[in-house]
């Protein structure tokens, strides 16, 4: 299951070919690549590209690497108790039909979006706030190795 989590949520971004675009400007980037199975350097033109595209390694490695780590760890990306990786869940509204607004952290987009949650199921990644969605998951964004 966490292995399949980890392509569904985080590898789209992290598995597109590395991209530098068709714009002549010269931006240093960091994209994943996946035959090495790690971030690497190169120039982005500054336009077009894809999002396997990071301003830096370290974000790079956070949202690929460690992201990656953790969803293949069932114990740790299924405990709420540990840190932040509820955050890394999919944004599930459950099966009910009570639908109640709430929050969830989008790995995509890397911020909190809005989703109506029917009431039961889904799973962890489900705030109350925007604020409590971004402090848990935006003010922290640390990941733990595994």
């Amino acid at each position: 299951v966490a292995g399949h989590l980890a392509n569904a949520i985080l590898l789209p971004r992290c598995l597109e070919p590395i991209e530098p675009g068709p714009c002549k400007g010269f931006e240093i980037r960091y994209g994943y690549d996946k035959a090495a199975e790690k971030c690497t350097r190169f120039a982005y033109g500054g336009c077009g590209g894809n999002s396997n595209n990071f301003d830096s390694r370290e974000r790079c490695e956070k949202m690929c690497v460690e992201s990656k780590n953790i969803l293949q760890n069932p114990s740790v990306a299924y405990d709420p108790l540990v840190s932040n990786a509820r955050c890394l869940l999919p944004i599930r509204s459950g099966s009910c039909t009570r639908y109640q607004g709430r929050y969830g952290f989008d790995v995509r987009k890397e911020e909190c979006t809005f989703f109506m949650y029917g009431g039961c199921g889904g799973n962890a990644n489900r705030f109350l706030s925007r604020e409590e969605c971004e402090q848990a998951c935006l003010a922290k964004f640390t990941l733990i190795r595994t």
